[in-house]
């Protein structure tokens, strides 16, 4: 490998990525490693054709992201600096066309960062960008995740009820987020409760029938579905608060699992105290 790089790398800068990533494919994904790649690409991306940057990028983003299971706060930000490199140099566009599950996942990122001004901007700029078919349910889901994230349940939640039905990704994402905004709203108003128990349950069944999407996505989904299912119905117990974080835990694959134990933490503290 060593000598690979030594010999090769100078001939061509795309070799040295290449070499990158058969290290990573080789010997496994650290930090190190993604940030050796992802330095590599800031000093060298000059010197790539338009379709390397891409596909390196495309790299990066993938690699972010199962990172941020050992390290979200870092690797969100990661991630929000890619993405805004990648939205500066045109690099996500595909003949023109900002394809949605970018759009959305960038502005979820972006969300999540607490960068509020740059989300906003983005889905205003880049709206025009995605296809007409899908744009007004892109857009809709974008605002969602951006409103959730500064607070703003119940407007979000109404937004979510205006995506149509007919685009199954769509659906999955609008009622996984759906939950965690009825969970939020019952923390003030707990006479919701028995509505967010229903659409958990319905959101259970929901995925059961799906074969859309792959195995470890719906059982991401479903573990979410159990977990919050034993949430509405914890009450003001500690002893269920705590083992429901416990399971959390230790519970992989998992979608939204750093809200679940935000939650559950906060939950807990308010039960030990009572």
């Amino acid at each position: 490998m060593d000598y690979a790089e030594a010999t090769l790398a100078g001939f061509d800068p795309a070799i040295r990525f290449y070499l990158l990533l058969l290290e990573i494919n080789l010997e496994g994904l650290t930090a190190e490693r993604f940030f050796n790649l992802k330095n590599t690409f800031l000093e060298q991306r000059e010197q790539l054709g338009r379709q390397m940057q891409v596909e390196v990028l495309i790299y990066l983003m993938n690699f972010g992201n199962s990172l941020t299971a050992v390290n979200s706060s870092l690797f969100f930000r990661e991630l929000f600096e890619l993405n805004r490199l990648g939205v500066d140099g045109g690099l996500f566009l595909d003949n023109g066309i900002f394809p949605d599950i970018w759009f959305t996942n960038i502005a979820v990122c972006a969300s999540v960062c607490k960068e509020w001004e740059w989300t906003e901007q983005f889905i205003r700029e880049q709206a025009a960008r995605l296809h007409p078919k899908i744009a007004a349910a892109a857009v809709s889901l974008a605002n969602a995740f951006l409103f959730f994230y500064q607070g703003r349940f119940e407007t979000a939640y109404g937004l979510l009820a205006d995506i149509p039905d007919t685009d199954m990704g769509y659906q999955l994402r609008r009622q996984s987020l759906s939950l965690r905004c009825l969970f939020e709203m019952m923390l003030e108003k707990p006479d919701l409760l028995e509505l967010v128990e229903a659409k958990t349950e319905a959101f259970d069944k929901f995925l059961r029938r799906q074969k859309v999407f792959s195995r470890e996505r719906i059982s991401a989904e479903l573990h979410f579905a159990r977990i919050m299912r034993k949430m509405v119905r914890a009450g003001d117990s500690f002893a269920r608060w705590q083992l429901i974080l416990e399971e959390t835990q230790a519970t992989s694959p998992l979608v939204s699992k750093n809200w679940l134990l935000e939650k559950q933490d906060i939950l807990l503290k308010k039960t030990a105290r009572q």
